[in-house]
């Protein structure tokens, strides 16, 4: 029952495993630039927006509910 620690062995054989793999001739990043300023600029603001509108007409909400403000 007291099993030792597993050892990680892919280390030991790393330059074979690369080697078994096909070559990618473009890597494939999560982020491709160039990037559009206005359409970064929208998505941006939009957030901040959504999320700064979102907040304040909870916290809206809640002061008419709670009836401190009328």
């Amino acid at each position: 029952m007291s099993d030792g620690p597993k050892l990680h062995k892919a280390k030991d054989v790393w330059a074979q495993l690369e080697g078994t793999r096909p070559k990618d001739p473009h890597p494939h990043n999560v982020f491709h630039p160039p990037y559009n300023m206005g359409v970064a600029a929208a998505l941006v603001g939009g957030v901040v927006a959504f999320g700064y509108g979102s907040m304040y007409m909870g916290m809206r909400h809640q002061q008419i509910k709670q009836g401190y403000w009328k």
